[in-house]
Formats: C-alpha cells, structure tokens, sequence
C-alpha cells in the first residue's frame, strides 16, 4: 500500500505512470527492507525516516520505469517526462521545469508523511491489541490455576515506547493553564 501512495504521490507531481511491473519493481525492492523494520517496534520518527530516506529511491524506479512503459508503448521518449505523455505540462515551456521538481518533491514528501503516519497508527494499533490479548491470557491462566490450586505464573509486561514527544490531544485542546491574574507585581516589593 505504501509504494501505491508514492506512485500516487509521483503522478501528482507530474511523473509519468509506471507500468504495473515497474510498480511489482519498486514493491520487490522494498518489501526486504519493510520485512527487516518490521522486527522491532519503531516510533513516528524512525518510521518517517526511513520512509524519506526510500522516497529517492522509489522516485528513481518510477521515473526510469515510466520512460521505459512509455517507450514500450510506441510514444516517442525525449529529455523531459512531459514530452512522454500528452498533458497540459507538456505544453509549459522548459524554463519553468523547476517548478515541477518543486512539485515532485513536495508531492513524495507527503506520500512518506502519509506513508509514515498510516504505519505508525498501525503498529499502535496492533500493539495495543497484542497487549490486551497478553492481559487476556494472563487472566485464563489465572483462573485455571486458581481452579487447579496452584500458584499463578508472574508474567512482566513489556516495556511501553516512550511517546513522550507527541503532544497529547488534551494539551492541544486545552491550552496550558493560565498565568498570574491581576496587576503587575513591583520589583523589589
């Protein structure tokens, strides 16, 4: 899902579309490192990192895949990726060709944003989920043992990640509390 968010994010940003075996392509190279990160719970930040980081790469694979698709398909492939495809950014003239760098950037800055936010809400998700079963499971193994008459197993909860750098929607709702009402206090009193 996330390599179709930066296709998207790509297509956006005045990218050519890539064939769905140069997707397949951009998909293969990054479910090893998706399969390597997975092993360990990440925060937001570790997440969008990584997601930035793969964003040039992902970009490269797209934009050689879609010359490549337009080539195969018989239209004529020149320096610029507009002259592939029939748009109106092929009509802009190569002086404003900086703007659409501009674009496609800010466009794959956002799909990792996206990216990023979407994995992070689903690894929260799902650790809050594996920690309700965990306490669960300690509650049937209590019961059991409380009804085999035997002592029941003390079990460490694993350690919480330290969220502390997100604000809590409470503290953005209700601003901090206000200061010292009434006049002015003198120096020196």
């Amino acid at each position: 899902m996330m390599v179709h968010i930066a296709v998207l994010g790509h297509l956006t940003g005045g990218g050519m579309a890539p064939g769905p075996s140069v997707v397949a392509v951009a998909f293969g190279l990054s479910w090893p490192v998706c399969w390597q990160l997975s092993t360990v719970r990440r925060g937001f930040p570790a997440i969008l990192a990584v997601l930035a980081l793969a964003q040039p790469v992902l970009h490269v694979v797209l934009e050689f895949g879609g010359a490549l698709f337009a080539g195969a398909a018989g239209h004529s492939v020149d320096h610029h990726p507009a002259a592939v495809i029939d748009t109106p950014q092929s009509a802009v003239p190569h002086a404003a060709v900086g703007t659409g760098a501009v674009a496609m950037l800010s466009f794959h800055a956002v799909a990792a944003l996206v990216s990023a936010v979407v994995l992070a809400s689903g690894e929260r998700a799902l650790t809050g989920v594996l920690s309700a079963g965990r306490r669960v499971a300690g509650w049937v193994v209590s019961a059991l043992t409380a009804l085999a008459g035997a002592p029941a197993p003390v079990v460490a909860a694993p350690p919480r990640p330290d969220d502390s750098w997100l604000p809590s929607p409470l503290s953005i709702a209700l601003p901090a509390r206000h200061g010292r009402r009434g006049p002015p206090q003198v120096l020196g009193a």
